[in-house]
Formats: C-alpha cells, sequence, structure tokens
C-alpha cells in the first residue's frame, strides 16, 4: 500500500501509456476520434461554466475575468472537434505530432525523476534516466515521422507505448519506492532531537536538589 501512494503518478502514467497503446493496435482511427470528441465535450462544458460565471459572478469579476470570451472560445473550439473530429484524422501528421509532444512531456518528467533519485542517493537512478532517454527518443523519431505509410507510424506509436509502460513498471518494482527510505529515518532523527530537546528543557527548569533544599530551610 505504501509502494503504492508513494509511486501513485508514475503508475498512473505507465498505465496510461499501456492502455493508449493497446487501443492504437487495435483501432487507431476508432480511437484517435474518441480522444478527440472526449476533448471537444470538456472544452464545451468548461465553456458552458465560464459563460454561467459571467453570470453569475459580481460584475466587475466577470469582465476582469474575460468569463464570456474563454466560454464562447471553448465551445467553439468544442464544437468543431465534436462535429470535424474526422478533419484531425486527415491530418494525421498534426494528429502523430501531438501524441510525440505527449510523450516527450513524459520523458521531461522522466528526467527530473531520475535526477531526484540520484540527488536522494539511490543507486538504481540510471534506470529511470534509461526510461527517459527512450522516452525523447521515441517521441522525437514520432515527431519526424519517417515511416513510409500510416499504417507502420500507428504500429510504431502503439509499440512505443506499450514498451515504455513495460519499463516503467518493471523500473519501479527495481526501485521499489520513489522516495527513498532515508526519509523516514531523517524524520524519526529529527523527532528524536526534538523529543530530547523537550527532555532537556523540563530538566533546566526542574530545581535541583540543593536549591530545593536551600528553599525549604529559607521558609520559616
Amino acid at each position: 500500500m505504501k509502494f503504492l501512494k508513494q509511486n501513485s503518478v508514475n503508475l498512473l502514467i505507465s498505465l496510461c501509456e499501456l492502455i493508449i497503446g493497446i487501443l492504437l493496435l487495435i483501432d487507431p482511427t476508432g480511437f484517435s476520434n474518441g480522444i478527440i470528441i472526449a476533448f471537444g465535450a470538456a472544452c464545451l462544458a468548461f465553456g458552458v461554466v465560464q459563460i454561467v460565471f459571467y453570470w453569475k459572478k459580481p460584475l466587475a469579476e466577470a469582465i476582469s475575468r474575460f468569463y464570456l470570451m474563454k466560454g464562447l472560445i471553448s465551445i467553439s473550439v468544442g464544437l468543431f472537434c465534436i462535429c470535424f473530429s474526422h478533419w484531425f484524422l486527415e491530418t494525421f501528421k498534426l494528429l502523430s505530432f501531438l501524441y510525440g509532444i505527449l510523450l516527450l512531456i513524459s520523458g521531461f518528467y522522466k528526467v527530473q525523476w531520475s535526477i531526484d533519485l540520484l540527488r536522494q542517493k539511490e543507486k538504481r537512478w540510471w534506470l529511470a534516466a534509461v526510461s527517459a532517454g527512450l522516452s525523447i527518443l521515441f517521441s522525437l523519431i514520432i515527431i519526424g515521422n519517417p515511416f513510409s505509410t500510416v499504417t507502420v507510424t500507428w504500429i510504431f506509436s502503439g509499440v512505443v507505448l506499450i514498451a515504455e509502460a513495460i519499463i516503467d513498471i518493471v523500473m519501479l518494482l527495481l526501485i521499489r519506492v520513489f522516495v527513498n527510505a532515508k526519509f523516514p529515518k531523517i524524520k524519526k532523527k529529527e523527532k528524536s532531537v526534538s523529543d530530547d530537546s523537550v527532555q532537556q528543557a523540563d530538566t533546566a527548569s526542574q530545581p535541583t536538589s540543593s536549591e530545593s533544599s536551600n528553599d525549604s530551610n529559607e521558609t520559616p
């Protein structure tokens, strides 16, 4: 349970890569079309919320935050994605470019992950670095799109995402924890130090035996 909590973000990314890769291999066109329509629906809902805010919020806030303008733009984008999703599929280069950008962002995230592990003096930090390097390399290949046919590009993208997910999950199992076990030790040490300081303060506040005897002699 502790392992899942400490690595929830990394596991979520890996599972998303695995699911997207499998769906791209099974039905790339249908999956991509569904993603575009879902994005359009999200934009549509966001736009409606912004317009409601424009009429419900105080006038000064509604004017300064441009609720109406943002709502109209979001609704327009949402309707375009829902009604003309085939346009994105026809411009395949744009769609594959977006997939490559997402994979590149994932690679940058893993770069920070590997550096975080290195700064924590984790011996297996290089596993995260290898995964980051592969993500960046594959993303550049997808963005460059050197393949002759669309089918080959879909297959390559799906296989890359599945391979990335498997590598990340194996890497997590080898590293075991993203946050090194040193942190609980440090917290435990800090707690013991604070307990010692409290104990010393209590001891200092208590009168010594000689002081108490002097006080008893002085009292009539």
